[in-house]
């Protein structure tokens, strides 16, 4: 028989995405924004990629699942203080990747005051930062720096015309993790349920093992319970040492025997 098929828990609420994004807004001083990009799709062979996995900061204010997205905070704007850019709908592109959001998606179904596809990013963000004093980003991102930077220096060159560019960047990181330590009551849920799925797959591969499996053969029971219950897979590579590979602290590699007597170090989680 099949291995059982644990409840789904309710995915995180537009309502918490929001509260978030007040939350850090309200930490901010007066006449701020916040720049934050996404993750990027990463080239694994040609023309596939490897999973896709969204920023966790992005991920933390928006949910919002689609790679080359960049969210701008801007407090007080009264056309809407959270504006999100996303892939531009492409009916060539998504015959081959999928459905893409696009602008009206992405408001309907994440609950952003406003969207915009990339196509358009270039002509409005200058617009969106004039006046900004402090810009807070991800400092250690090249990609939210570069962003930035464009900005400032077409914000500069326009002072004639009355630009005004932000004055100052600042470490958003800081602000965001502070936030992130603390888990809703809808967090404490998935994460006990990710808990739940992480233990039955260890149960799953002690109750595998035996002399003569390959550690990958642990490893393959392990994360077909992570899928079985419909998780992305693993939360970090999985560690499976048969014998002295068991005493290798980030051993990933997998393939060796297990042996009769062998001590077996299993480190995987949901």
């Amino acid at each position: 028989m099949p291995p059982e098929i644990l409840p789904r828990p309710a995915p995180i609420a537009n309502d918490e995405y929001l509260a978030r994004r007040r939350a850090l807004m309200a930490a901010l001083p007066a006449d701020s924004a916040v720049l934050l990009p996404g993750a990027s799709l990463v080239t694994r062979s040609r023309d596939s990629e490897f999973p896709f996995r969204q920023d966790s900061d992005f991920h933390y204010l928006t949910g919002f699942p689609e790679p080359d997205a960049l969210l701008l905070l801007l407090p007080g704007r009264p056309e809407g203080e959270s504006v999100l850019f996303c892939q531009d709908r492409n009916p060539l592109m998504e015959a081959w990747t999928g459905i893409r959001l696009g602008a009206e998606g992405t408001v309907r179904e994440f609950g952003v005051d406003q969207a915009f596809e990339n196509a358009e990013r270039g002509e409005r963000l200058e617009a969106l930062l004039d006046g900004r004093r402090t810009l807070y980003l991800p400092l250690d991102s090249p990609e939210a720096m570069a962003i930035a930077d464009e900005v400032r220096t077409a914000l500069k060159a326009g002072a004639r015309r009355g630009a005004r560019p932000p004055e100052a960047l600042a470490d958003v990181a800081p602000l965001l993790h502070e936030s992130r330590l603390i888990k809703s009551e809808s967090e404490l849920v998935l994460l006990r349920h990710a808990a739940e799925i992480s233990a039955r797959a260890h149960v799953r591969a002690m109750r595998a093992a035996r002399p003569g499996l390959a550690e990958y053969h642990l490893q393959a029971e392990l994360e077909h319970e992570f899928r079985w219950q419909g998780g992305t897979g693993p939360a970090y590579a999985s560690i499976v040492g048969g014998g002295a590979n068991a005493c290798v602290l980030h051993y990933i590699e997998n393939h060796a025997s297990l042996r009769d007597g062998d001590l077996v170090l299993i480190d995987a989680g949901a």
